[in-house]
């Protein structure tokens, strides 16, 4: 149920004289590209780990959440020497490793975030469209204030409380590294590749909902009823100017010769992600362009 653009994307990297020797920590906010940045920062780190589990507890699924997962494992986390941690999880985990990581997270205006969760779980299957979208947050299978609930740092235990806000608001102004909206969720990995100096990206965006799901404005307005929070949220945040606006120079030069290639649909040499020289990047846009697929530079 699930589709991909066909066009591919390719990052070169930007001149920057950033360079971080931190490893990264990514709260992976739902439905804000981060699949699509964790597939391919993970494979170009040496020592990753995902935290699975979802980031809030759910009626039905009845699966340990990812904040739970690391309780689990945190002594081995901690001994693991890893250079990226990722995971829908909460900022409950923050002051337990905050001086160790470079903080990233992507955000997206709330209604639109709201509307792909909603319809990502239809094409799982999740839940149906004939379901009461009402009933799907009061169950929690579609969460209230995903956004002010991840990052208030109290979302666990006292979720949608009237403090949340300022408290989300402050956790992501003042120990967020970088926060990006996902509209510049290219500039995020430009920049992470140019000051870590890894390869080059090439690549196809991951979970592409395949269908788009027509909302009456009966649910919509029940969506916004039930992330008003959120909606608060973001509005400071763009107002606050902590949302990350880099404005960097194409830097020529930068590991031209290395690609990481990655594609949910078109593997090469059987595997959906690798890494590949220029030549062979090259080899395969022109297949790709015969084939009516796009390339793309950002």
């Amino acid at each position: 149920m699930i589709r991909y653009e066909k066009i591919f994307y390719k990052c070169l990297g930007f001149q920057t004289h950033k360079k971080y020797n931190k490893p990264l920590f990514f709260y992976h906010v739902p439905k804000c590209a981060g699949t699509t940045v964790v597939v391919l920062i993970s494979h170009l780190f040496k020592k990753f780990h995902r935290l699975s589990g979802p980031l809030f507890n759910n009626n039905d699924k009845g699966e340990q959440i990812a904040y739970e997962n690391y309780l689990n494992n945190e002594n081995l986390i901690h001994s693991s020497n890893l250079d990226f941690l990722c995971g829908h999880l909460p900022f409950e985990i923050h002051d337990k490793i905050k001086n160790n990581y470079l903080f990233i997270a992507i955000v997206r205006e709330p209604i639109q975030r709201c509307l792909s969760h909603y319809s990502w779980g239809i094409n799982r299957g999740y839940y149906s469209i004939n379901d009461d979208i009402e009933d799907l947050f009061e169950k929690n299978k579609l969460p209230k204030n995903a956004m002010v609930n991840q990052f208030s740092g109290i979302g666990l235990s006292n979720p949608n409380c009237d403090k949340s806000i300022d408290l989300s608001l402050n956790n992501l102004c003042d120990k967020i590294d970088l926060l990006f909206d996902i509209n510049d969720v290219f500039k995020l990995l430009n920049l992470i590749i140019s000051s870590y100096d890894l390869p080059n990206l090439f690549f196809q965006k991951q979970q592409v909902t395949k269908n788009k799901i027509k909302i009456s404005e009966k649910n919509l307005n029940i969506i916004k009823k039930n992330n008003e929070k959120d909606v608060i949220l973001y509005s400071q945040l763009l107002k606050s100017k902590v949302i990350k606006k880099y404005n960097l120079t194409k830097q020529e030069s930068r590991n031209k010769k290395l690609y990481l290639y990655s594609s949910p649909d078109l593997l090469v040499n059987k595997q959906k992600t690798l890494i590949l020289d220029s030549k062979k990047i090259g080899e395969i846009e022109k297949r790709l362009i015969k084939s009516n697929y796009r390339i793309q530079l950002v």
